[in-house]
Order: structure tokens, then sequence, then C-alpha cells
């Protein structure tokens, strides 16, 4: 028996991350919400020996200066702002008198928080642990030495879990604190959608890279342009976040790119496109990208730039439910994608997954099949198999098994590969995650599986899906209660 309001699909929202749907070229993911900051009472000296790590070498000691501006002396890392951990003093006497300007940067310090996943990854890359991610990434090592360069360039970031002297976190901040150009653009590579996928690090990443650009330009030493090309990534951040502050970043480097390198320039272009991706009228923004389109056809022929407004086309076209014109622009978009940048690249594959998706909505399941399997392959060797996008695309495979296939056992495979890996993402209380348990609870109920059922929404699992408004809740808890009275179970 199937109800008519469960249909297998992903649980639609206001939030863009939580859509099957297409991903587009600069995504909305999540939104880190970080911890209100505790008291702000004067810190005291905090003495307190970093941990070993008993898996791996540590490496040498940095010396840092006296976090107090104007003092000369070497700074003693264990003696540290008893808060936030990460500003180191030569004396009391310093930390006392930097307190005063130190207070907010200290409870912003505090409020910083790394997601588990990232902890996680930065963990196995101090220990060199290269199984770790051979087997994220399906055996193949390329994932693996892409992190590891990266990685190699920060320097000592901490061997342990936690919020403590030693510790991953406290090792972050430090970088991001540093004021060192070098080790910010590796974490701000690595921390970036094809590596950890990390909104809210690639966030504070990019803003302390701004302040270094705007201190460079302030003393001469960068060009505008440069500058402009922070604002533009600093956009970029902020939209993955979805805090709204990004269309004023991309108006100004829009502006500043075509002040500087007139309304033709491949920089300008991209910052209207990014400009075209906030405004709220999808009729708009159709007609932009259509002009936008034209034109980088014409002044820059086969350009990243140019696949990017033919997939957000082919995106536009298809929630008009224009399934044809949709086909056209996904056709420019993934024939010039596979020819200037290979099938595994991850614009490339992000494409192969949208078309999947309009051949699912075509109900040509075959094609929507072939499609996905074929972003599926690529994402587990680029991002690796926990990666969210990798995740999206299990869940369309999943989708196609239910609605066109039929094929529930396969459903279900799909369905808890992509929650493992957004438990191991996200964990088990984001929403993303709740969405994906979601959708397998609807599955298991028109199996007609109450174990698994049961399973599912134990207090340790998820047991929110008892309380769902749709509908589904109270259908799923009378289930569960006939299936209990009847075998006898409390």
């Amino acid at each position: 028996q199937r109800l008519n309001s469960l249909d297998i699909k992903i649980h639609h929202t206001p939030r863009p991350c939580i859509l099957m749907a297409d991903l587009p070229a600069n995504p909305l993911l999540y939104d880190d919400q970080a911890p209100q900051p505790p008291q702000e009472d004067l810190p005291v000296d905090h003495v307190v020996s970093a941990p070993s790590c008993p898996l791996a070498s540590p490496p040498p000691v940095e010396e840092r200066a006296c976090s107090n501006p104007g003092c000369a002396r070497p700074g003693d890392t264990n003696k540290r702002c008893g808060k936030c951990l990460v500003s180191c003093y030569c004396s009391r006497e310093c930390q006392v008198a930097h307190w005063k300007s130190h207070k907010a940067q200290c409870r912003l310090n505090r409020s910083f928080e790394l997601s588990a996943a990232t902890e996680e990854h930065l963990l196995c890359l101090n220990l060199d642990f290269e199984r770790y991610f051979l087997d994220h990434f399906g055996g193949d090592e390329r994932g693996y030495r892409r992190y590891k360069s990266h990685f190699d360039k920060l320097g000592d970031i901490g061997s342990t879990q936690g919020r403590s002297i030693g510790g991953i976190t406290i090792g972050v901040l430090e970088v991001l604190r540093s004021g060192d150009r070098q080790k910010l653009e590796a974490l701000e590579k690595l921390c970036e959608e094809r590596c950890f996928d990390d909104p809210a690090l690639t966030l504070e990443t990019r803003k302390s890279l701004m302040e270094i650009l705007e201190k460079e330009y302030e003393a001469g030493e960068v060009t505008e342009e440069e500058l402009l090309d922070g604002v533009l990534a600093l956009g970029r951040a902020h939209n993955l976040t979805m805090d709204g502050l990004c269309p004023a970043f991309f108006e100004r480097a829009r502006e500043g790119y075509n002040r500087l390198l007139g309304p033709d320039h491949e920089k300008t272009l991209e910052a209207e496109y990014s400009v075209t991706s906030q405004l709220r009228s999808e009729k708009e923004q159709v007609k932009l990208y259509k002009n936008l389109l034209n034109r980088t056809l014409r002044i820059l022929g086969d350009h990243e730039l140019t696949f990017d407004t033919a997939n957000e086309l082919g995106i536009k076209m298809k929630n008009k439910n224009d399934l044809e014109a949709s086909m056209k622009y996904y056709d420019i978009a993934l024939k010039g994608q596979l020819r200037l940048m290979g099938e595994e690249h991850q614009k490339t594959l992000r494409t192969l997954n949208n078309v999947g998706l309009l051949y699912h909505n075509m109900e040509n399941w075959e094609k929507s099949l072939e499609f996905n399997r074929r972003a599926l392959k690529g994402k587990e060797k680029v991002l690796g198999r926990t990666h969210p996008s990798t995740c999206t695309t299990l869940m369309n495979i999943a989708n196609t098994y239910v609605d066109g296939l039929k094929d529930y056992a396969n459903a279900e495979k799909m369905y808890r590969m992509a929650l493992d890996g957004r438990e191991k993402s996200f964990g088990k209380g984001h929403q993303d995650t709740k969405d994906c348990a979601k959708n397998l609870a609807r599955l298991l109920f028109m199996m007609d599986d109450v174990k698994k059922l049961k399973e599912l929404t134990k207090i340790e699992n998820y047991p929110h899906l008892l309380r769902e408004p749709d509908g589904i809740g109270d259908v799923l808890t009378r289930m569960i209660k006939k299936y209990n009275d009847e075998n006898g179970f409390s």
C-alpha cells in the first residue's frame, strides 16, 4: 500500500542545500551557526604543555612573536590567552596590556568551531594516515596526494581532536590569525568544495586573506585588480554560508572590474554572472543569463564561465518545466566541459548529475541511471564517498530506482550509503542528514519493513521521524504500534 502524499522525493524546504535538484556553479551548501561566546572576564595565564601524538613524530615548534603589538620579544606558546588559547605572550604584563584590543578577537576565536569531518580529515593528514583517504576515495590515491600537498604547507596545527593546546581546532585558528598568506592559501584550498567542502571554514579563511590584501593594497604592494579578486572570492564564500552578505561583494567586484578592465573582460563577466545568481526574479535571471551566454560565447568561446552559464540556464528552464530547452542548454554545458576539462572535473560531474535528474523528470529511467552513475563514479574518485555532492547523486540514483525502476532493494542500498555519508560529513543532527533519513523511512514504509523502521527511529538514531508534521510521522507511529501489538512487544 502506498500513500499518495508519501512520494519518494527529497523533502523540499526553503533551504537550497537539501534539494536533490540541480547544483549551481556556486552551490549553497549549509550555514554553520557558531555558538554564543562565553562571558568576557579578563583572561588568566594558561600554562599547559601541548600533548604529543603517540602515532606520529610532532613537527618542530615554530617560534611565534608576542601577540602584544609593539613587543619585540618572542611569545611563549605555553603562556596563552586562557579563553581562546590562540594568542600567546611573553609575559603577564603584555597579556594585560593587549586585552582591551584582543577582547573582540577573543570572542570570535571562542565562537569558532571546526566541523567534525574537517577535524577528522586534518587529524588523519597529520598522522599521515594514507589508508583512511584511500578508503575515502575508493582506492584512488590522487585525492590523498591533493589533500597532503596543501596540508604540508600549514606547519604544526596540532595532533589531537578537541579544543585544547595541541588540538586541531586551536591549530587552525592559529593559521587563521597568523597573517601568513602562504598558509592561509593552503588552508583555503583544503576547505574548498573540491576537498573538505567546509563553507564555514572557507569563509573564515577568505576573511583572513582579505585582511592581508587590504593592508597590502594600502601599502601599494598589490594592485586594485588583485584586491577585487579577493572581494569576489569573499563574496562566493558568503554565498556558500547563505548569510545574505554576498550581493554587496559581487556588486563591488563587478563595478571595480568594469571600471578597471572594461565590460567585456573575463573577470567582469564572472562578476556579472555572480550578481545575476543573486537576483530574486527568475524571469530577470533567465534574461540576463541568456545575454551573458551570448557574450561569453562571442568573447571567451570555450571557457568555464560559458558552460557555467549554460548549466544555469538548463536549471532555470527545468524549473519552468521547459524540458526541451533545459536539455539544449545542458548539452552545450556538458559537451563543452567534456571538451575543455574532461569527465572527472567537478563542474562536468555536476552537469552529469543535472542531466540525470532531467531524464528522471522525463521518466527516461535508464538514461537517468546512466548519467547519475557516471556522475557517481567520478565524484567518488574526485571528491570522496562521503562528500555531500556524492551523497546528492546517491540520493538521485535511489529516487530513480524507486520512482521508475521499482527496484527497492537497490534504492535502500543507495539511501543508506547517502545517509552514512551525510552522517560522517554533517552528523546526525544536521537537517540534510535528517532529510535523508526521512527518505529512507518512506521507502521502508513502502516495503512494509517494520523491523528496519523501528531501528531507524530509535532514540539514538532518528526519533524525530515519528514527529514529522507532514503526515508521515503519524503513519509510521501507527505502523510500528500495530506491529508491536501483534508481536507482543512493548
